[in-house]
């Protein structure tokens, strides 16, 4: 069986993708794969079949919307769940984190928005709002057992929402910010040396250059959180505090259905 966590960035996706595997893992039902991008799904769609086929579950995070994948869901080999959050929060936290322009900010909430409206349309899908998937974990966590048919144990949730904390995780994160640095520090003489060039004219796979990067940098492969991945604010909305007015009107005007639709306040 397939499980695929398929939220919206910056809204829980990776919290909830941790939550599931180690549910899974703990009691030997699956393994979680990671994050893999549309891209990434179209070339190992051989693996991702055979985690759809299987017996066992295999869970993989993905933020991009693939109809091939949708039909897996309606089969009944996958399972897709979701999560969303005020898309001017996530505007916030884009720009913050990945230093989008207004253009490809505006793409990618319209991408968001997009893919939030096909899940909705989706029989079969889990749909988690950020704000109560992060209010009560230990809750989180028997909802997501339950969509999976997974009766979960009040000592299983408590220990996995205790591990996954946003205090808990901010706390790992933090400690790789050393490793952070001295990361940082190879790859630019590793860049000054030539070698991704090497690599490259070698013909080494650029997923495995990637994980070499990003390693290096401090990304986790197997909870998939990175430095700087909880924000200073713990995850609270802060759009009226850090958005302009001009910016929180003309998000708001550009997305007010969706916002009435996911029931957020307008104003």
């Amino acid at each position: 069986m397939l499980i695929v966590c398929n939220g919206m960035a910056r809204s829980g996706s990776t919290l909830q993708y941790n939550l599931v595997r180690s549910l899974v893992e703990r009691r030997g039902l699956g393994y979680g794969h990671g994050s893999f991008s549309g891209h990434q799904l179209g070339e190992n769609l051989e693996l991702i079949f055979e985690f759809a086929q299987d017996t066992e579950f295999h869970i993989i995070k993905t933020h991009d919307w693939l109809d091939w994948i949708a039909d897996l869901v309606r089969n009944g080999q996958a399972s897709l769940l979701y999560s969303y959050r005020d898309i001017r929060d996530v505007s916030v936290s884009l720009r913050q984190m990945f230093g989008h322009d207004d253009d490809s900010l505006t793409k990618a909430l319209d991408k968001a928005i997009d893919v939030y409206y096909r899940v909705l349309g989706l029989e079969g899908s889990f749909i988690q709002r950020y704000e109560d998937l992060t209010h009560d974990l230990q809750q989180s966590v028997v909802d997501l057992g339950s969509c999976l048919d997974i009766a979960v144990t009040e000592n299983e949730a408590r220990v996995i929402s205790i591990e996954f904390s946003i205090d808990a995780i901010a706390k790992r994160v933090g400690k790789k910010s050393m490793k952070t640095r001295v990361g940082n520090v190879l790859l630019k003489l590793l860049s000054r040396m030539e070698v991704p060039y090497l690599a490259r004219v070698m013909g080494v796979p650029q997923e495995w250059r990637q994980r070499v990067a990003v390693s290096l940098k401090g990304y986790n492969f197997n909870d998939q959180f990175y430095p700087g991945h909880i924000s200073e604010t713990h995850g609270a909305s802060v759009w009226r505090d850090k958005l302009s007015k001009d910016e929180a009107r003309k998000l708001t005007d550009r997305y007010g259905n969706w916002l009435r639709d996911a029931g957020y306040d307008q104003i």
